[in-house]
């Protein structure tokens, strides 16, 4: 009764006041929360028991790597050393792996929005790391090797892609053998940085002005064998058509 005397003993202005404030408090609700686009938060990370597995290979093959050169290898190139063209899987061996029949895409990978591909191949679009890690070359040359000074003194280029699901947007990196402990991730409202260290002695570091802004505290980070994956909780629903703006440098540590 007081409500309704309230308003002058009018019904339609007390349901007329209790609508504006249910719709009040609804708008409310749905408002999106304030982030902090100035305040970096180093994000949670997680290590994947395949990450532990593919670590502890690496050095057993780079302490094998280390003896083998100890005997004096003639020719500079560690045995077990991958052909320097893509997609060739041979691997060095002896002398007579020089020059040998090599099948492989002359191309770069593109890897855009989930979907992965070489340059030379743009008709055939995988979703899936293991198939294009794994498609037959188109052109047949010779292999070639880098040798142990190259390798040393040439940094590894980090690839890295971004695809969205539910409220999340989750960015793969393809560093193989990532040293947790050595790697830094970083994120505010608007900003990711991110520093990788990986393959012993390369570093990648990764510095993105997000186009849509996150929440950093429901953001996390986890290492797996093959890669990386950063999942950054969207603040709001917005499909993102690109990171943002992303200035990255690869380096020897």
């Amino acid at each position: 009764m007081a409500l309704l005397a309230a308003h002058g003993g009018s019904t339609e202005a007390l349901l007329a006041t209790i609508t504006a404030f249910i719709e009040q408090q609804a708008a409310a609700a749905d408002a999106p929360e304030a982030v902090d686009v100035d305040q970096m938060t180093q994000l949670p990370t997680t290590v994947a028991k395949s990450a532990d597995k593919a670590m502890a290979k690496a050095v057993a093959a780079r302490a094998a790597q280390a003896e083998a050169a100890a005997g004096g290898e003639g020719s500079g190139v560690d045995v077990g050393t991958l052909c320097k063209h893509s997609g060739c899987d041979n691997k060095y061996a002896a002398e007579a792996s020089m020059g040998a029949a090599c099948v492989h895409h002359p191309g770069v990978p593109v890897f855009h929005e989930g979907l992965k591909y070489w340059s030379c191949c743009p008709a055939k679009k995988m979703t899936e790391f293991a198939d294009f890690m794994s498609y037959a070359g188109c052109t047949t040359g010779g292999c070639e090797f880098a040798t142990q000074e190259e390798i040393a003194a040439t940094p590894k280029p980090c690839r890295y892609d971004f695809y969205q699901y539910g409220d999340c947007l989750a960015i793969s990196i393809y560093a193989k053998v990532a040293d947790p402990m050595r790697c830094t991730f970083a994120a505010s409202g608007k900003q990711l940085k991110v520093m990788v260290t990986f393959g012993f002695s390369n570093k990648f570091e990764l510095d993105v002005q997000l186009e849509h802004a996150i929440r950093p505290q429901e953001s996390k980070v986890e290492f797996m064998a093959p890669k990386i994956e950063i999942v950054l909780k969207k603040a709001s629903g917005d499909t993102w058509a690109e990171l943002g703006k992303v200035a990255e440098k690869s380096s020897l540590c």
